[in-house]
């Protein structure tokens, strides 16, 4: 059997955290900033990982020591992060993720990357609900993605109807891995329930 085809990994911090109400990846959890547990729990699936942020947020992420690329600063939308990942990404596949995703569980990612074939353009998990900011994208997608952009559907759900893009049903003790935190009271919470865990 041939080996797995390798991946780049692009963490995506362009967001602005109006929820939040400052820059949650920066917030400690157990020590570490929350993008930094990101980083961790995949920094031994590639050789190439990478954070996609805003020119003005640059600067937070460089005690990661990983190579920062910007984004258009004046849209935000995840699109954009998502075409910028895939431009600069040094593999052909890319493992996309939300930086705001600490719970992850870098198993249900090795099974995803053995999903991909010669057909499928994108691997896209599905919760409860589709998870366009944590799979894999071909740099075949770049072309379509473009597009989009230049049309202004920004909505990344909207891309499971290209084709190549296959959803794979995640089982529900895997749902943690995909989890976002997105306010201060999931935050706490987050915090509290990983405290408990030591």
């Amino acid at each position: 059997m041939n080996p797995p085809e390798p991946f780049s990994v692009a963490i995506l911090a362009g967001g602005r955290a109006r929820r939040f109400g400052s820059d949650k990846n920066r917030a400690p959890i157990k020590g570490k900033p929350m993008i930094q547990h990101v980083y961790e729990s995949v920094q031994k699936m590639s050789d190439d990982i990478f954070v996609v942020t805003k020119p003005n947020l640059a600067d937070h992420y460089e005690f990661l020591n990983l190579r920062i690329f910007c984004e258009p600063e004046a849209v935000y939308a995840p699109l954009f992060g998502l075409i910028q990942a895939l431009k600069q990404a040094k593999h052909m596949w890319t493992l996309i993720l939300a930086s705001d995703m600490p719970a992850i569980q870098p198993d249900i990612f090795s099974f995803l990357a053995g999903v991909r074939t010669n057909l499928t353009r994108a691997v896209i998990p599905k919760t409860d609900h589709i998870q366009p900011l944590a799979g894999f994208y071909s740099k075949d997608c770049i072309t379509d993605l473009e597009l989009r952009s230049k049309k202004g559907d920004f909505k990344l759900n909207n891309l499971i109807s290209l084709d190549g893009f296959k959803i794979i049903k995640i089982m529900p003790q895997f749902y943690d891995s995909f989890a976002n935190i997105n306010t201060t009271e999931e935050y706490q919470l987050f915090v509290q329930e990983a405290e408990s865990c030591r």
